[in-house]
């Protein structure tokens, strides 16, 4: 087979191998945390600790298509959240 041929087959063949592998390949299983809330002992009292009352106002909250999954989602410890 002529050099030239042989450059003009394999080079190919050998990036579409090279791609293809990555079709069989696995990916791992997918893990959710969830940071679980402070308890009231956690925390000192706004009164206690000499502050004003404060406000936090939040706007919409959109969710991006990536996330918007269906799947259900159960609590598999206490900070710790599986399919």
């Amino acid at each position: 087979m002529p050099r030239l041929l042989r450059t003009r087959v394999l080079v190919p063949c050998s990036v579409a191998l090279f791609v293809l592998s990555g079709c069989f390949g696995s990916t791992p299983p997918t893990h959710f945390y969830l940071v679980p809330p402070l308890t009231s002992g956690d925390t000192a009292s706004p009164a206690s600790a000499g502050q004003r009352d404060l406000t936090l106002a939040v706007g919409p909250v959109t969710v991006p298509p990536y996330l918007d999954r269906p799947q259900i989602v159960t609590r598999t410890s206490r900070a710790k959240l599986g399919l």
